[in-house]
């Protein structure tokens, strides 16, 4: 499996990382997958939280980067991309 990141800048996330700043798993990385029946209510619940964990993630690269700490800043902009990768995902399932 590989992890394309995209980092939109409405997110806050740096658009000036590039590939090899730790934004993508290898490209032979073997992703194991597991099957789990959630309700609609346990689905937006697990939407709500993952939602609250970025903006924490956001707030705390944006931080480090005002400290220019950038080993941190990068970590946690992966952090808050690869959350907003799975947001994303969960999102398609929530029915309107």
């Amino acid at each position: 499996m590989k992890f394309a990141a995209k980092r939109p800048s409405c997110l806050g996330l740096d658009p000036g990382l590039r590939r090899g700043d730790g934004l993508e798993l290898e490209e032979d990385a073997v992703a194991d997958t597991t099957t789990i029946k959630l309700t609609s209510d346990e689905l937006e619940m697990l939407v709500d939280a993952l939602e609250a964990d970025m903006e924490g993630y956001l707030e705390s690269a944006r931080e480090a980067r005002g400290a220019n700490n950038r080993d941190d800043h990068v970590t946690f902009t992966e952090a808050a991309t690869r959350i907003q990768a799975l947001l994303a995902r969960l999102q398609d399932l929530i029915e309107d």
